[in-house]
């Protein structure tokens, strides 16, 4: 039973902090879209972005997907490849502003 007290606290500050900063995930995407639209060669999907999720498709962007992802792994950042011809990214509570424009920076500097 030791384990529902882990389970349970994680809810309980789910459901008690979260709510209180989770603006702050929404204005960061709606960031994240205003820079990323200023990225040669990517799709953003401005209208699909009503949450904390920004969608791209890459058009004439230097790198396919795989090389992408294995691009920014280099830059210790993790993203997942192509679903369905769409990437994505999801700013949270771990990701600041600052980590924001490194990632367009290196959208960018991949070109």
């Amino acid at each position: 039973m030791c384990q529902v007290g882990i389970l349970g606290a994680a809810d309980i500050l789910a459901l008690q902090e979260m709510p209180k900063r989770l603006q702050e995930d929404h204005d960061n995407a709606k960031y994240l879209v205003t820079c990323l639209k200023e990225v040669k060669g990517l799709e953003v999907y401005e209208e699909r972005q009503q949450i904390n999720m920004v969608f791209f498709c890459l058009k004439g962007y230097p790198l396919d997907s795989g090389s992408l992802v294995r691009y920014m792994v280099n830059y210790d950042v993790r993203m997942n490849g192509e679903d369905n011809g769409m990437m994505r990214f999801v700013p949270h509570c771990y990701v600041s502003r600052e980590e924001i424009d490194k990632v367009v920076q290196l959208m960018k500097d991949a070109q």
